[in-house]
């Protein structure tokens, strides 16, 4: 398994993992700053990978889908 250590928000680091020829992505870390970042970042490196996000709370899942992401999940509602 490859693995590239480093802070996904950087364009350098998406690049090092081979990005440009994924077919899905998802970005699943803690952090509602950081995920429409991240989102944003991966969709303009790679048009067509479909991209699933996480969310922590309700009100920020809009902003990531318009960030770019095609399916965004709330743990916290998925496991209710």
């Amino acid at each position: 398994m490859l693995v590239i250590h480093g802070d996904a928000k950087r364009h350098d680091v998406p690049v090092q993992a081979g990005i440009e020829q994924v077919c899905g992505i998802c970005i699943v870390i803690d952090s509602d700053s950081d995920n429409p970042y991240i989102t944003l970042t991966a969709r303009s490196l790679s048009a067509k990978a479909k991209i699933i996000t996480r969310a922590g709370q309700q009100r920020y899942a809009d902003a990531i889908r318009n960030s770019g992401a095609d399916e965004v999940f709330i743990p916290e509602y998925e496991a209710a």
